[in-house]
């Protein structure tokens, strides 16, 4: 089976995380040259130490915890969400994981632009650029997970879907 990593988890918290260590940096350089020797090394060696420990521990938090494996039938999507009632977010952050046979599937695609909502409320859903991706399984359930999380080795696991059923990806509704 593959295994698709978070690896977008960690570059997002560095990306979040290291703006402001540039800057604390480059305040210290200014500082060094207005000959503020304290204040420099303030700002280029302690004030960036905590920016960079946060961003590392949050996205390796999410690294761990978000993971995709396919193949030999099935699909396994283990993420940390929550569940949302009528489009809130409701009860505790759980770990979640879900196995389901590719066969199984009756439709996958980009949850709000196909469902009008979102499936499950994610670590990202705080802010706007939640882009969750949902399987409709027959019975009834629905999986939805985080895309932004796993880069550009997510097309893999689609071209799997779609070789083994024949479903293809849906990222518009069909009614407009």
């Amino acid at each position: 089976m593959k295994t698709l990593r978070a690896k977008g988890a960690l570059i997002l918290s560095f990306a979040f995380t290291g703006m402001p260590s540039i800057m604390f940096i480059l305040l210290g350089v200014y500082e060094f040259w207005e000959g503020d020797i304290k204040s420099g090394i303030f700002y280029i060696f302690i004030l960036p130490i905590p920016c960079i420990l946060l961003g590392a521990l949050s996205g390796i938090r999410i690294y761990r915890t978000h993971w995709i494996r396919y193949g030999e039938g099935k699909i396994i999507i283990r993420r940390v969400s929550k569940e949302r009632v009528n489009g809130r977010p409701v009860g505790k952050w759980e770990n979640r994981e879900d196995e389901f046979m590719v066969q199984e599937i009756e439709s996958y695609g980009l949850a709000w632009q196909i469902l009008g909502h979102y499936v499950e409320y994610h670590l990202s859903s705080r802010g706007k650029v939640t882009n969750e991706c949902f399987f409709q399984i027959k019975g009834g359930k629905q999986v939805g997970f985080e895309m932004m999380y796993y880069t550009k080795k997510l097309q893999e696991l689609f071209d799997y879907i779609y070789d083994e059923t024949g479903i293809e990806f849906k990222s518009k509704s069909r009614k407009h």
